[in-house]
């Protein structure tokens, strides 16, 4: 009689992003294949909705609208649902409206970039409109 293992086989992947890491776990290594290609697939869809720092993604198309009224995407409107809930559940801590004002103080590209085009130190920050006013 042979013993069967209940510990799962895990597989863990990472992806540079958005700024930061996204990272995968599975509870099958057989799956982390597919597990990755997701991952990488939902990454390129939030960066071609929702990047501020590609010309073409929605919402940079939004913003150059000027304000005016525009319909948007399913799949930009999920994001932004996404981006709500999250400012709910963490009381503001993530506030999908603090782009205007990352702007202001030089986040409009890269990390590296900014350090180093900002000698003098970051202007002051200006507050954000605050998730609750969408």
């Amino acid at each position: 009689m042979s013993a069967v293992s209940l510990v799962p086989s895990l597989g863990r992947s990472e992806v540079r992003a958005l700024g930061t890491t996204a990272e995968v776990l599975v509870t099958e290594s057989r799956t982390i294949a597919m597990a990755d290609v997701l991952l990488r697939r939902q990454l390129e869809r939030v960066d071609l909705l929702a990047s501020r720092f590609r010309a073409d993604s929605e919402v940079s198309l939004l913003n150059a609208g000027g304000g005016r009224p525009v319909q948007v995407s399913e799949g930009l409107a999920e994001l932004v649902e996404v981006a709500l809930r999250a400012a709910c559940l963490t009381d503001g801590a993530v506030d999908p409206t603090v782009g205007a004002a990352m702007g202001r103080i030089g986040y409009d590209r890269d990390f590296a970039a900014m350090v180093k085009d900002q000698p003098g130190g970051s202007p002051a920050p200006e507050p954000a409109p605050g998730w609750q006013t969408i």
